[in-house]
């Protein structure tokens, strides 16, 4: 129809079938997008720091932590869940007991963290692909009587105005 577009934060990957801007669709003009990859690594890091600030261990002298993606579809789930995978695999102090996937939902990561908690008791990171399921994993971990800052640490990505600037370490 004619009018231009600009993509912002949520675009299209390098092998999508759409090509570059205005290669394919004269008026897309451009896309900005974040570096999710570094932002899911960032956030990783920062949850170690805070988790061995705890003194947050498990038996094998290793921070526990379990990822919480988006979808397995989306870019900036796969991105930001690529950048966990590269911090465990730099930080010999980090074991990644599971990575699953919320589909972007606060309820559903609720839902999925009491048997985590039973099944691994040793996590202490509950990292997440977004503030939003960050949220969900506070209300179930602290329904599950265990306190953020002290038996465990969790951040997401976004601008949940909620979260404010505790989302990282909470």
């Amino acid at each position: 129809h004619g009018v231009s577009a600009f993509v912002f934060n949520a675009g299209f990957g390098e092998d999508a079938p759409v090509g570059r801007p205005r290669e394919q669709f004269s008026h897309w003009i451009a896309q900005m997008l974040p570096d999710d990859e570094y932002t899911g690594w960032l956030l990783s890091e920062k949850l170690l720091e805070e988790a061995l600030k705890l003194k947050k261990r498990g038996p094998d002298g290793k921070v526990h932590a379990v990822a919480f993606g988006g979808s397995r579809a989306s870019q900036a789930s796969i991105l930001r869940i690529r950048g966990f995978e590269r911090s465990v695999q730099e930080q010999k102090e980090l074991f990644e007991q599971n990575i699953l996937y919320a589909e972007w939902s606060r309820d559903r990561v609720q839902k999925m963290v009491p048997p985590l908690i039973k099944k691994y008791p040793d996590i202490s990171v509950f990292w997440s692909a977004s503030d939003l399921m960050a949220q969900g994993i506070l209300d179930s971990a602290k329904a599950q009587g265990w306190l953020p800052g002290k038996d465990f640490v969790t951040g997401g990505v976004d601008w949940v105005e909620a979260l404010g600037q505790l989302s990282a370490f909470c």
